[in-house]
Parts: C-alpha cells; sequence; structure tokens
C-alpha cells in the first residue's frame, strides 16, 4: 500500500495494522505465560501485560485457549476473569472508534462533509 499511494494518510494506516499485529503477538504470549506459569508473580505481571496488549480481536484466539483440555480449573477460572477484564477494555476502545471515521472525530465532520453534514435545497 505505501509503495502505490506514499499519502501520509496510507503510510499511517499501514502502521497503525503493523502496530496492531504486533500487540497481538505480545497480547498472545503474555496469555500464555498467564495460563502456564506456576508463579503467581509472574502470572500476575503476565496478566497486566496481556490487558496493556489487548484489543477486541482476543475473541478470536483466546477462548480456545482458555478452553483447551487440561487445563486446570483455578487456571480456566483466572483467565474467564482476566478475559472479562479485556472485554471491558476493548468496549472502551471500540466505543472510540465509533466516535471517528479515518482517525477525525464524526462531530467534526458533521460541519463540513456528505453524508454527515445534511445538503441544503435552496429554493
Amino acid at each position: 500500500m505505501i509503495r502505490s499511494d506514499p499519502s501520509l494518510w496510507v503510510r499511517h494506516v499501514a502502521e497503525l495494522a503493523l502496530e496492531s499485529a504486533r500487540l497481538e503477538t505480545w497480547a498472545r504470549h503474555w496469555l500464555s505465560t498467564f495460563i502456564n506459569d506456576a508463579s503467581p508473580e509472574i502470572r500476575w505481571g503476565a496478566g497486566q501485560l496481556f490487558l496493556a496488549c489487548v484489543d477486541s480481536r482476543v475473541w478470536v484466539w483466546a477462548w480456545p485457549i482458555v478452553n483447551q483440555s487440561g487445563l486446570a480449573d483455578r487456571t480456566r477460572g483466572e483467565a474467564i476473569l482476566l478475559l472479562d477484564a479485556a472485554e471491558q477494555a476493548s468496549k472502551k476502545n471500540d466505543q472510540r472508534l465509533h466516535e471517528t471515521f479515518l482517525l477525525h472525530k464524526v462531530t467534526d465532520l458533521r460541519a463540513v462533509c456528505h453524508p454527515w453534514h445534511p445538503e441544503v435545497a435552496w429554493s
């Protein structure tokens, strides 16, 4: 995309996509650490780092990990609580995204752009 359209917007969106993919990789790593480590301190830290990296795509890949067979009941319960906290955080981010369009606030676009700005029919 950057090579075909060198505009700043395309570059910015491409950077956001790469950052999102990088954060998902870290979120997967920290969830795995949270589930597989025995130390409570490391698990707590991994859970906090997981929450810092996670976004709304977590539901696609996290539930199969939490529902895997052989996972201890306590660990599964704690992981479900962690995913619930992640859901609350992602809802806040999703709300922010619903209020924007192409990185601009919709309320600002209403003042100048169609379809947000109603056309005035002068007669």
